[in-house]
């Protein structure tokens, strides 16, 4: 038995969400003013050239921090206020704490940052925006399921190839496919498409752009039956389904003869597996 090699994947869904939430983010404190170098050195002056959050005094490394993280929990903007001076070690241990949660309450050091952060009038600037959370969860969510959309749709091509391997093999070890030009007309033939209610009214093509899912059963002229969801949030009532199925790479002109494939029941209702 073949081992299954590990795959190190780069990126995830949520890795796009974030990044376009800190985006996001990035724009509105861009918008509502961000913090000038001349505002930085006041904020360095009203610190006393000290870590906001320990008192340390600041030596050659100083940290640039947001007081509120910019992230999606805290949804924190680059903005005059939200900016203090910390060590490099302090700024790494609180990592993406607000630092309300951070310094406890009564703690005079929290105590400086509120008032900086009302003397810049940071709260005022960043409410124009409304609600930041509410929409950075909303573009959260949406980015995510783009990219799992996404990824049913790359997965609609590969499918055949990768889980339908052993299929492709035995039927190929009956059926010998080289051309002697007997088979000319042979990759002119239409694969047989039966749509469940019938698509000649445009009846399965209303019922898939309101439930935005159907189910494609791929049966094989050795009796086997392959099932898989078909993804459809992005038909449109000018969508030809028959030519979206058709373009699929495992069921082109040749190549579902080639695969062995005898004909493919797509349905609004998930099929039952006959074998």
């Amino acid at each position: 038995m073949k081992s299954k090699k590990q795959q190190i994947r780069r990126a995830r869904p949520a890795d796009a969400a974030q990044a376009f939430v800190r985006v996001l983010l990035a724009d509105a404190g861009a918008l509502a003013g961000g913090i000038s170098e001349e505002e930085w050195e006041e904020t360095l002056k009203y610190f006393d050239h000290k870590c906001a959050y320990s008192g340390e005094p600041l030596e050659n490394e100083i940290s640039r921090d947001h007081a509120i993280p910019i992230n999606r929990t805290h949804c924190g903007l680059h903005l005059y206020g939200n900016v203090v001076p910390t060590t490099k070690k302090t700024n790494q241990d609180k990592g993406s704490k607000d630092f309300r949660e951070w310094l406890a309450e009564g703690d005079p050091r929290r105590k400086r940052i509120e008032d900086l952060l009302e003397k810049t009038r940071y709260w005022q600037k960043s409410s124009v925006f409304g609600d930041l959370q509410a929409i950075a969860n909303m573009h959260y969510r949406n980015i995510t399921r783009l990219s799992l959309g996404a990824k049913e749709y790359l997965e609609s091509f590969i499918d055949e190839t990768i889980h339908e391997a052993d299929s492709i093999e035995k039927h190929e070890e009956k059926v010998d496919f080289v051309d002697n030009g007997e088979n000319k007309n042979s990759s002119k033939k239409n694969l047989k498409l039966d749509f469940r209610p019938r698509e000649a009214n445009g009846e399965f093509r209303d019922q898939l752009i309101k439930r935005k899912e159907a189910w494609i059963k791929v049966i094989y002229d050795n009796g086997q039956e392959k099932i898989r969801r078909w993804d459809a949030r992005n038909m449109q009532p000018s969508s030809n389904v028959i030519g979206n199925l058709r373009s699929r790479p495992e069921f082109r002109a040749g190549m579902w003869e080639r695969r062995g494939i005898e004909r493919v029941e797509v349905t609004i209702e998930k099929p039952i597996r006959q074998n």
